[in-house]
């Protein structure tokens, strides 16, 4: 009997630390998952930021544009 005991023991003890080392495994990825997903944040702001400023350059040329083509007919006044 007291032997049967010892297994259980053993085992329940073997358990436990099985237990412990999966608690440790899924801080771990918990951590990992916390990273990555701070770095998915960061990326998505500087695409917006990009799309932003990509909006205010597509802006800017129209507007170059639109002054070279007003520069052409004034111009077009002054030939003979």
């Amino acid at each position: 009997m007291s032997s049967q005991i010892q297994e259980v023991s053993s085992s329940v003890q073997q358990m436990a630390a099985g237990a412990e080392q999966m608690v440790q495994s899924m801080k771990s990825i918990t951590e990992v998952s916390e990273h990555t997903a701070s770095g998915a944040q960061q990326v998505s702001a500087s695409a917006e930021e990009q799309l932003e400023s990509m909006k205010g350059i597509a802006g800017a040329a129209q507007s170059v544009s639109q002054m070279a083509e007003q520069l052409q007919l004034e111009i077009k006044k002054f030939k003979v």
